[in-house]
C-alpha cells in the first residue's frame, strides 16, 4: 500500500533480477525486472520494479532452484487483461494469508512444503526462491531471477546504476 513503510538496513535483504533469459526455457526479450525483498519477523517487505513490462498478466514467487520450474507459492500481481509498465508493479506485505495451497508442492521441487511464513523464510534463506513475471505473450513467464542475499556494500547489489541507467547484466 501507499503508506508502506520498509525497515532499517539491518533487516534481511534478498532481491532477484529478473530476465528473459533465466525462464526455463529461456525466452530472450527485452523486459526486465527487479525485486527487492525485506525479511521480517512476522512476514516480507517487497518491492518489484518492472522495466519495458508488455501486457503482464502475473507475477509470483516460485520455489525452485535456478534452471528449475516450480510452482507458484505467492501471487504478487494477477491481471488477465495485461498491463504495460515501466515502474512499480507491486510493493506489498507478505505474510502467512498470501500463500497459496500449491505451497504444498514445493516438496517435489525443494523437499519441503511451503505452508506459512516460516517456510517461506526458510526457502528465500536457502536461495530456492525465484520471482517470475508473465505476460499475454509469455504466459509461462516473461522474466525471471533467483532470490539471493544481497551484500549492500557492493554496487552491483542494485539493478539501477548511479545516473539512473538500468545494468543489462550482471557483468556490467
Amino acid at each position: 500500500g501507499a503508506g508502506l513503510t520498509f525497515a532499517d538496513e539491518s533487516s534481511n535483504h534478498l532481491s532477484a533480477l529478473l530476465k528473459g533469459e533465466n525462464e526455463v526455457p529461456p525466452r530472450p526479450n527485452t523486459t526486465m525486472a527487479y525485486h527487492h525483498i525485506w525479511l521480517e519477523y512476522d512476514g516480507i517487505a517487497q518491492e518489484l520494479e518492472v522495466e519495458n513490462g508488455k501486457k503482464i498478466t502475473a507475477a509470483h514467487l516460485h520455489c525452485g532452484d535456478p534452471g528449475e520450474n516450480g510452482p507458484p507459492v505467492v501471487t504478487l500481481f494477477h491481471d488477465d487483461a495485461g498491463k504495460d509498465i515501466s515502474g512499480i508493479l507491486n510493493e506489498d506485505w507478505v505474510d502467512d494469508g498470501d500463500i497459496a495451497a500449491s505451497g504444498k508442492e514445493c516438496k517435489n521441487t525443494i523437499g519441503f512444503e511451503i505452508n506459512n511464513y516460516n517456510d517461506l523464510r526458510r526457502a528465500l534463506e536457502e536461495g530456492r526462491m525465484y520471482s517470475n513475471i508473465h505476460s499475454k505473450e509469455y504466459p509461462d513467464g516473461v522474466a525471471r531471477g533467483q532470490i539471493l542475499s544481497v551484500d549492500e556494500s557492493k554496487d552491483d547489489a542494485y539493478p539501477k546504476r548511479r545516473d539512473g541507467s538500468w545494468r543489462s547484466d550482471s557483468n556490467s
